[in-house]
């Protein structure tokens, strides 16, 4: 009978944070969204993962132990899917010479000032670590704390201010080595 009770009370946790995963709302949505761009910088993708992150969460709710920590494991899940995304990106890299001929966009130059500094983050921050990237875009570009990204990430807090820090210190070395480049050096 205690097991009864037991599993009543997790089904009730479940059914708590299902609606709030099955109904976010205008603005939950853009913040994953966002969330998901920083990772996968292009737009159909990051819909995608968002997409697949609710349908995930919706389907797994019953595995969500604490219902007030929704939030953050919705985030955790749109993270791995970003991550699936990048491997499948980076495999299709690997591979992109035979498939050349089957590719037909136009990445052209952009006038928008943040597109470009879009495209600045999207040539440096691939070049940190993986866990370095994952916390200097949860951090600086989602605003997350070091607590929401230990929970997001499976990481201590500590953890997370370590690989911010080194983050941006590769960030900085970076943009250091690049305006050094070409520039004679100082006598």
């Amino acid at each position: 009978m205690a097991k009864a009770s037991q599993r009543q009370a997790e089904s009730g946790d479940a059914d708590r944070a299902r609606p709030a995963c099955a109904t976010l709302d205008a603005a939950d949505r853009d913040r994953l969204y966002r969330l998901a761009y920083r990772f996968a910088w292009n737009h159909a993708d990051a819909e995608d993962a968002v997409q697949s992150a609710v349908a995930t969460a919706v389907q797994r709710a019953d595995q969500l132990r604490e219902s007030d920590k929704w939030w953050t494991w919705l985030c955790s899940i749109v993270v791995q899917r970003c991550r699936e995304l990048r491997r499948k990106e980076s495999l299709w890299q690997r591979h992109a010479p035979r498939y050349a001929h089957l590719t037909t966009e136009d990445h052209g130059p952009s006038d928008d000032p943040t597109s470009a500094l879009s495209d600045r983050l999207r040539e440096l921050l691939p070049r940190l670590s993986a866990r370095q990237y994952e916390v200097i875009v949860l951090r600086h570009l989602q605003g997350m704390n070091y607590e929401e990204i230990a929970e997001v990430l499976g990481i201590t807090a500590s953890t997370a201010r370590v690989h911010a820090q080194a983050g941006r210190g590769a960030l900085r070395e970076l943009l250091f080595a690049e305006r050094t480049v070409g520039k004679p050096p100082l006598e």
